[in-house]
């Protein structure tokens, strides 16, 4: 399965941070409301996409999910300063 880049905007602050804290559990947030998710299999997505459904409202907000194949990744472009995802203020278990 290809990697998926995942980007929103959302008008209301419940629902914005009920779907970031979906797609910071999925994947890694690389930009504020842009995420990387990898996906093992196709029910996956689609249980994401079911859930970002039962979040979002159609009317008032937007969610892209975008698929990246292996050769797209390994021409991406990365340019300034980008956080590593352990750094931030959490704990993690494994």
């Amino acid at each position: 399965m290809p990697v998926y880049v995942v980007a929103y905007d959302i008008s209301d602050s419940k629902r914005r941070r009920e779907l970031s804290d979906l797609l910071e559990a999925e994947g890694m947030r690389v930009q504020n409301s842009l995420f990387e998710i990898y996906f093992k299999n196709g029910k996956e997505l689609e249980r994401l996409k079911r859930k970002i459904a039962d979040i979002i409202d159609r009317d008032e907000d937007s969610v892209r999910l975008y698929a990246q194949c292996a050769e797209c990744r390994e021409k991406a472009i990365e340019m300034g300063d980008f956080c590593n995802p352990f750094e931030r203020d959490a704990v993690y278990y494994f």
